[in-house]
């Protein structure tokens, strides 16, 4: 119906993940019985050129694309409808989107906007978009065959012991089951995703990882493998909570854990700990079986601990630091607009949140009394060009009177910001490449001994990663040759650089790892003064 609707124009499909919204284009293709990329595409920043076409009129893209686009097209004009998948996950770009919409309902009457989430409170969205032009569609989400859960509480003493148990559970249930049958492990991190395969290939068990920040080969090898006669364990993250379609899971073995990043605006720096999901959220890694045949959910926590816990996720943007957003929109809005466009979400972030970041700013040199420095629109650019955060950009651009470690390694960290994820490369020995005292080091020490010198042997890993850096340093050469740069970066301000590292995260004290060489590295003759890191 939708599709007969759009005339010339697009129906977007908008979810928060890259890799959910490759899956979801490819199930749509296939449902519509169409060549992907045409009739059906699927658009996000890296996407091949052939990802869409000018046939294209259902368009999956990530909801941060579609926020990037509205930035030039407020009022949706090339859309027919946007359809808003996995709302419930409340992402920054989501609400920003969200907002984004309500705004364009009120120029462009025959826009059609569709909220979705199998697990959502629609009475907050009621309220936002109104009552009067809005409705809420309740769509029967029983799941085709029965799903038997179980409470299987299990103790643990560190993340590697709960693993290991998990993994037990897991093969114990695989082991019982006819052949082809697969099971599902969630854990909470992309550590735990790698090293549980290679604990299973030890033990020769079919086993895929599955996390955030797999590159494309490896997650198309994974989602298409099919065999029908062998029994596969995915050990998977949140990435694999909705929309990924794997192929037969029959169980589901949940340790009910996931990684919290949350922003403390007071101390500038972000807290990345471990904690149980929502009810929300597990009820979604629960919803993976039971969709073609009966499934089973081993839970390893009390059924009183999952009552316990709460219904739905907090919004991401209460947890988010804001200065990238707001320098974005400095770009083209004054600062008193940009405060007023915060309150209109769904939910406003805190003044501390939006004060702290303007604070940021401004002492790092990136904004004047009234609009974007010279600096500060060096940044963005390096934001845009090469896909860095916002404080690695600045490292790279003021990289000219840095140590260069510190402009490789800010570009390192945002391609792959950890060393760990380099284990499952042939002979990789980690021990060899450890400097004590110094994460930062180590994962450095291994780009520069091992990465750069095997660019372009078709290792998918080593090219992301110095493809990122050498784009960075491409980019710091061009700095360097601009007098007015030169100018304006010597005219910088001191400013924080805690939160420069997107692993940076604070720990409780007597837990904290930090080293002489991460304060080094970011010493710039005065220009910009190093802060203690801390490493997670």
């Amino acid at each position: 119906m939708l599709h007969a609707m759009s005339g010339s124009k697009q129906i977007a499909i908008t979810l928060p993940k890259r890799a959910t919204t490759l899956a979801a284009a490819r199930t749509g293709a296939m449902t519509l019985d169409v060549q992907l990329g045409q009739e059906v595409g699927y658009n996000f920043r890296g996407a091949p050129r052939d990802s869409h076409s000018d046939r294209t009129r259902v368009m999956y893209m990530t909801d941060g694309l579609l926020v990037a686009q509205a930035r030039k097209d407020p009022n949706f004009k090339n859309y027919a409808a946007v359809l808003v998948d996995e709302a419930h996950e409340r992402g920054v770009p989501t609400d920003f989107l969200l907002m984004a919409l309500k705004n364009a309902l009120d120029k462009n009457v025959k826009l059609k906007i569709v909220v979705m989430s199998a697990t959502i409170d629609p009475g907050e969205f009621l309220a936002y978009f109104g009552p009067e032009r809005t409705r809420v569609v309740n769509v029967d989400g029983a799941q085709m065959f029965n799903v038997a859960v179980k409470f299987n509480p299990i103790k643990f003493k560190s993340s590697n012991d709960l693993l290991e148990k998990a993994l037990v559970i897991s093969n114990q249930a695989l082991k019982e089951a006819s052949d082809g049958s697969n099971a599902i492990l969630f854990v909470p991190t992309t550590r735990d995703a790698v090293n549980g395969c290679r604990i299973e290939s030890v033990n020769r068990q079919v086993c895929k990882s599955l996390y955030g920040k797999m590159d494309k080969l490896e997650q198309d090898e994974i989602l298409q493998f099919k065999d029908e006669t062998l029994k596969t364990l995915y050990v998977a993250t949140n990435v694999a909570e909705s929309s990924l379609t794997l192929p037969r899971l029959d169980f589901v073995v949940d340790t009910g854990l996931q990684v919290e990043v949350k922003w403390d605006p007071k101390i500038r720096c972000t807290e990345i700990k471990q904690n149980m999901a929502t009810r929300a959220q597990i009820m979604q890694r629960i919803g993976r079986v039971g969709r073609v045949r009966p499934g089973y959910a081993i839970l390893l926590y009390s059924e009183k601990t999952f009552k316990e816990l709460p219904q739905y996720p907090p919004p991401a943007l209460l947890n988010i630091d804001l200065s990238e957003h707001i320098l974005s929109e400095a770009a083209s809005l004054n600062f008193a607009s940009i405060k007023i466009n915060l309150s209109r979400l769904l939910t406003p972030p805190s003044s501390s949140q939006v004060d702290g970041a303007f604070r940021s700013l401004f002492l790092c040199g990136l904004l004047t009394d009234s609009k974007v420095s010279e600096l500060g629109t060096l940044v963005l650019k390096a934001v845009e060009r090469f896909r860095l955060s916002l404080w690695n950009a600045l490292v790279v651009c003021a990289g000219y009177d840095m140590n260069h470690d510190a402009g490789d390694l800010a570009a390192i960290l945002e391609a792959y910001g950890s060393a760990e994820l380099f284990l499952d490369m042939p002979g990789f020995d980690y021990k060899k490449y450890y400097v004590q005292g110094s994460d930062h080091a180590t994962l450095l020490r291994i780009f520069r001994e091992l990465a750069e010198p095997l660019c372009g042997s078709r290792n998918s890993l080593l090219d992301q990663v110095t493809g990122v850096v050498f784009a960075a340093r491409e980019y710091l050469q061009i700095i360097r040759s601009d007098e007015r740069v030169h100018t304006s970066l010597y005219s910088m301000k001191p400013c924080d650089i805690a939160p420069l590292f997107p692993g940076a995260a604070a720990r409780p004290p007597g837990k904290v790892k930090v080293g002489v060489y991460e304060q080094m590295i970011l010493r710039t003759s005065g220009k910009l003064e190093a802060a203690l890191l801390t490493w997670r």
